[in-house]
């Protein structure tokens, strides 16, 4: 194989340090509703997990709640210096905030059950918002809640250490955040950014934090506990379902026993679920509540900020009815109360004028009469609302029917669940009796059930043992194909023809190549032995290169390379991260000066090595983790809100109904609507969309189309390319190009945008540039020299198009990029287009 040709951007890593002196593990178990944390002195007896609870040190975060975790709840103060700092957490914070008057509230913060924004979620830096209504940074908000678990971890530590002898320091400590089995490597990166913002690593891609998966280390500790009995277990399938506040994830895993005595285990699916986890009952019962007050949806958010004490006290009923309180030991079958604050009765007598409870209980009755549930009841003496266990058990449908069309799906289609003989129930739902059998009568009798007997901390104390152990799991199914981008031999058999470009070799002979080939290193679903690197050796194609870039790439697609390839702009393709490694002067040849590019599947995130076998002294490598390939080490910005916007000037001239060049059939209503020249460059800007998307999501764009006159179909939007079809379906193609009426209207669009911590770039496209050079010649040099251009930092980039029967007006192209102190580049095909594109939003 031979080296690929790469963008031509520098990226530099640090060589991250793996020796570190752990003297401690300490595990983090941060959940949508709970949260807890401890830590265990790292010695030779624990080594093999043979570790006793006396050995375990709980991490109190919450002297309000004794349970080995509380309440995913935060309180803020405002400092005299206008900083706002954690001062409680959990039970205590919620009895804190209860606690204040209205007056005293304006110098605090307080946020619950803030996790799920996380999943499935855009941005780098997502928002949330208080229970006033005040939007924070998520990292803001997490980050002080690692702050104020490592206070109190350094409170337990001095605690035990006149009996325990421990340095505590960034280096000594083997951090466990417990993540979902399904989440996304860019919530994982904004944990991380959170854990480094609060301090307790040295860097952000610090070895010294380790993500695991809940479910898996869940089962960990189950084979910790049942170990008397572990044999039964050997190597047979065992399906956990880990059924969270937020989530409920389903792993399948096979592990290996000896003498009672767990060796690793294989994980033999991709992890699947959802956000269905018990949230959904908490939504289920505030849709009950609206609809018992007859509030719409403005009214009841209203509700919400307006009145943050009497909702989170609403809140907290709804914890009792999911899983019983245990003191009075109340079953879901039994009559649910539900008591109505203070602060709520009088905010809803006085906003919305709801004074005759017993009133809204007999419409509400009568609105529901064929739902096919038991009434609900006004208790006049005790002020309170009464629903009795089949409404309730309504409010589970939603995450149980979730959790069984998974279940059928699966049992329907894969082999391995169909040999599967043990099921586990972990998480904080599996206390509830009801969620229990209801997923057991769906699966049926001929499994062997077992739930976790400390749901509240099995993940805490599985996770403390993983870090003693991270190599217990052997074995995972990839999630995506990753490769690199690659230059090889051009083979007409799977290349294609319009890819081939000749390169003269060391010898000064023509070499045909096929450009931008997804080198795959491993498939999405393949198994991943994790003490088994994937590795390549790989030569450069020309001579004298002062350094060798890698790009990293990743795709949900699967392929035979023996037969066919697919390329970097090919649908679903992603660029992961880079890595750029400098060449010594040298003599060798082109095939001896070889390099091993290699792929390390280590526990939950992937590291790639590169290095010069001639002198294996000169490598580096880097940690993917979503956040690897502009800048020193980094994708996106640490502040992600300073982001581009881009304006793309798009011709549409008679010229571009030319059909030399057509769109694909990726977007089949550009071919339908457009297939010509217009289509083609379309799909594109579609690619430069989804490309900039991927690097920064927090971008905006602009798109405006011109031939006579110029009209702005989009401004000022997110990345979204629905858009494209959204805006410029309509788009007919005119007789006609004056470039510097596009340049006016760019203008324009942006005077008219904040450019506060915002980089604007113009992208044109032409097939052929009109005679008004000058015009452009002094409007592009007046925009230059203004704040936009010599502070902002404007840059301009042309594109033009050589086609057929093509007029292009190549030095008004070249003079538009030069004075926009950016780039021109000429295409002649689609494939040309689109690596144009895709090269521009690397930049």
């Amino acid at each position: 194989m031979d080296l690929p040709l790469l963008f031509d951007n520098t990226i530099n890593y640090g060589n991250s340090n793996t020796n570190k002196k752990i003297e401690i593990v300490c595990a983090i178990d941060f959940g949508t509703s709970r949260t807890g944390a401890a830590w265990m002195k790292k010695t030779s007896n624990n080594s093999r997990l043979n570790i006793a609870n006396s050995d375990l040190f709980k991490i109190e975060l919450d002297p309000d709640d004794k349970n080995f975790k509380t309440s995913t709840a935060i309180l803020f103060k405002k400092t005299n210096s206008n900083k706002w700092e954690p001062i409680s957490f959990g039970k205590s914070a919620e009895s804190q905030y209860l606690k204040m008057k209205p007056n005293e509230m304006q110098n605090y913060q307080f946020f619950k059950e803030f996790k799920m924004k996380l999943y499935q979620n855009d941005s780098l830096n997502p928002k949330i918002q208080s229970y006033s209504g005040e939007e924070w940074n998520f990292t803001q908000v997490l980050s002080g809640v690692f702050k104020f678990i490592y206070q109190k971890f350094v409170k337990s530590v001095n605690n035990y250490k006149s009996k325990i002898k421990i340095t505590v320091n960034k280096e000594t400590i083997q951090w466990i955040l417990t993540v979902p089995a399904i989440w996304e490597d860019k919530a994982k990166e904004i944990m991380r950014r959170a854990f480094y913002q609060a301090g307790l690593i040295s860097s952000k891609n610090s070895p010294n934090l380790i993500f695991c998966y809940e479910p898996e280390v869940a089962a960990l500790d189950f084979f910790q506990e049942e170990k008397k009995q572990l044999n039964q277990f050997n190597n047979k399938n065992l399906l956990v379902i880990d059924a969270g506040g937020g989530t409920i994830d389903i792993t399948l895993m096979k592990p290996t026993i000896v003498n009672d005595e767990i060796q690793e285990f294989e994980i033999l699916m991709i992890p699947k679920g959802g956000d269905f986890g018990s949230i959904y009952i908490d939504q289920e019962f505030q849709k009950f509540f609206q609809s018992f007050l007859n509030l719409n949806d403005n009214q009841f958010k209203e509700l919400k900020i307006k009145c943050p004490k009497g909702f989170l006290k609403l809140q907290n009923i709804i914890e009792t009815l999911k899983i019983g309180s245990q003191s009075q030991e109340m079953t879901i079958n039994d009559s649910h109360v539900i008591e109505i604050s203070n602060s709520l009765f009088t905010y809803l007598s006085e906003r919305f004028q709801i004074k005759d409870f017993e009133a809204l209980t007999d419409q509400f009755n009568q609105r529901n009469r064929n739902s096919g549930l038991s009434e609900i009841e006004w208790d006049d003496e005790e002020d309170c609302l009464v629903i009795l266990g089949d409404r309730v058990k309504s409010f589970f449908q939603k995450p149980i029917q979730r959790l069984r069309d998974y279940l059928n799906k699966f049992k329907q289609t894969s082999e391995i669940f169909k040999q599967t003989e043990i099921v586990f129930f972990t998480g904080g739902l599996s206390n509830s009796d009801y969620f229990r059998e209801s997923v057991q009568k769906q699966l049926g009798n001929h499994y062997q059930y077992f739930v976790s007997p400390y749901p509240a901390k099995s993940i805490i104390i599985g996770a403390v043992l993983f870090g003693f152990d991270p190599n217990i799991v052997s074995i995972r199914r990839s999630q995506f194909t990753y490769g690199i981008l690659h230059c090889p031999i051009f083979n007409p058999q799977i290349h294609e023809q319009n890819r081939k470009i000749i390169i003269k070799n060391g010898n000064n002979q023509e070499i045909e190549h096929c450009q931008n080939v997804f080198q795959p290193y491993i498939f999405k679903e393949d198994l991943i032995k994790l003490s088994d690197p994937k590795k390549a050796i790989f030569t450069p194609i020309k001579k004298n290169l002062k350094e060798m870039k890698i790009y990293i790439l990743r795709t949900d697609q699967k392929w035979d390379p023996n037969n066919n390839s697919i390329y970097l702009d090919s649908q679903d393709v992603q660029i992961m991260g880079a890595i750029t490694l400098p060449f010594p002067e040298s003599n060798l040849a082109l095939n001896e000066q070889k390099l091993e590019v290699s792929f390390h599947f280590a526990t939950t995130e992937i590291k790639i090595f590169m290095k010069y076998l001639p002198d294996p002294t000169i490598n580096k490598h880097l940690t993917l983790n979503y956040d690897q390939i502009k800048g020193s080490d980094t994708l996106f910005d640490e502040e992600t809100n300073n982001c581009l916007h881009t304006i793309l000037l798009i011709d549409i001239s008679g010229s571009m109904k030319k059909d030399d060049v057509k769109p694909t059939k990726e977007h089949s209503w550009l071919k339908n609507k457009f297939d010509n020249r217009l289509g083609a460059v379309f799909e594109a800007v579609i690619k430069y969309i989804n490309q900039r998307k991927y690097i920064n999501r927090n971008d905006r764009f602009s798109l405006i189309t011109y031939s006579i006159r110029a009209h702005l179909k989009i401004k000022n939007q997110p990345l979204d390319p629905e858009l494209i079809k959204i805006n410029c379906l309509d788009t007919e193609a005119k007789n006609g190009t004056i470039i510097y009426r596009a340049f006016n209207l760019a203008i324009k669009t942006l005077q008219q945008i904040n450019l506060k911590n915002i980089t604007p770039r113009i992208i044109l496209f032409s097939d052929g540039a009109d005679g008004g050079i000058n015009k452009v010649n002094k409007q592009l040099n007046k925009l230059m020299k203004s704040n936009i251009g010599t502070k902002i930092g404007l840059t301009i980039y042309s594109v033009g198009f050589f086609g057929q029967q093509s007029n292009l007006g190549e030095d008004m192209l070249k003079l538009i990029a030069k004075i926009g102190n950016g780039l021109y580049h000429e295409t002649d095909s689609l494939q040309k287009m689109v690596e144009t594109f895709i090269k521009i939003a690397m930049n």
